[in-house]
């Protein structure tokens, strides 16, 4: 992986790279949130998928737009893309949320991360 990224190893065997310096916060067994520690990004992991888009359907203001959706954040206008990975039976989620003035300088990191998925073995 690229300098300013780190691995992460889940216990369940998902491996996947987020950028270093950013805080972790084990939601459910299923599911790990990254946030930045001064700014509202934020990259969700889960294996529930389903659970995760229903929530994100929920967010104010939120409407689909070109790769992903827009939403009213706490911060101010956001922009989040979820991808959907199915690996050995299993449907994992991974959602990125930036700023919407910030989306195409942080597509550069949304790449490294999506690239660098890794499901459990076996």
């Amino acid at each position: 992986i690229p300098a300013g990224f780190r691995w992460w190893y889940d216990p369940n065997g998902v491996q996947i790279a987020y950028p270093a310096g950013w805080e972790m916060l084990r939601e459910t067994s299923d599911a790990m949130l990254f946030r930045a520690p001064d700014d509202p990004r934020t990259l969700r992991v889960s294996a529930d998928s389903a659970a995760a888009e229903r929530a994100t359907a929920r967010l104010p203001g939120y409407r689909r737009v070109d790769r992903g959706y827009v939403f009213d954040g706490a911060d101010g206008p956001m922009r989040g893309l979820d991808t959907v990975v199915t690996a050995r039976g299993t449907t994992y989620l991974i959602q990125w949320r930036t700023p919407r003035d910030a989306w195409q300088a942080n597509l550069p990191k949304l790449t490294v991360i999506t690239e660098s998925f890794r499901p459990p073995d076996g």
